[in-house]
């Protein structure tokens, strides 16, 4: 068991917390014994965020909100840390909105190609890529739909 007294393994005593309302009344005081030890700022702020950590692991239900407003923290977002986390979630974003946009690339240059071909077959006016890259999916779908009506 975390002992009593104030000290670093304060930030553990979420971990043998039982219920939430129990969590709520127990971190101010939890804080508070962090901000006692008078260590160097970067290293009380160090135990705060472990202590937000602990909380969160015990507590995953709980929001990242609920759990700032307990320790009366700054909103993540305001932080070097919350900063880094937003840059890297928009830079998965792109890296998938670009896979997408290649997948999709790839299925409307497929389209495109099939469209062409069945214009050659039937010996109509062969529409340019280009004419038909600036179509969405649906457009060039009902356009080979109409061309495969041709050939059957």
């Amino acid at each position: 068991m975390v002992e009593d007294k104030p000290g670093a393994l304060t930030v553990l005593k979420p971990l043998v917390v039982s219920s939430k309302k129990e969590l709520v009344g127990a971190v101010p005081k939890w804080k508070a014994d962090i901000q006692s030890l008078k260590l160097p700022e970067d290293k009380t702020k160090i135990l705060i965020e472990l202590l937000e950590y602990a909380i969160i692991q015990r507590f995953p239900e709980l929001t990242l909100k609920e759990v700032q407003t307990m320790l009366q923290l700054t909103p993540l977002e305001q932080t070097v840390a919350g900063q880094e986390l937003i840059q890297i979630g928009m830079e998965r974003g792109m890296e998938r909105g670009m896979e997408r946009g290649r997948e999709q690339g790839i299925e409307q240059g497929k389209l495109i190609g099939e469209i062409q071909m069945a214009q050659r077959i039937l010996r109509h006016p062969i529409a340019s890529g280009k004419e038909l890259a600036q179509k969405n999916m649906e457009e060039l779908n009902m356009i080979l739909q109409q061309l495969d009506s041709e050939l059957n």
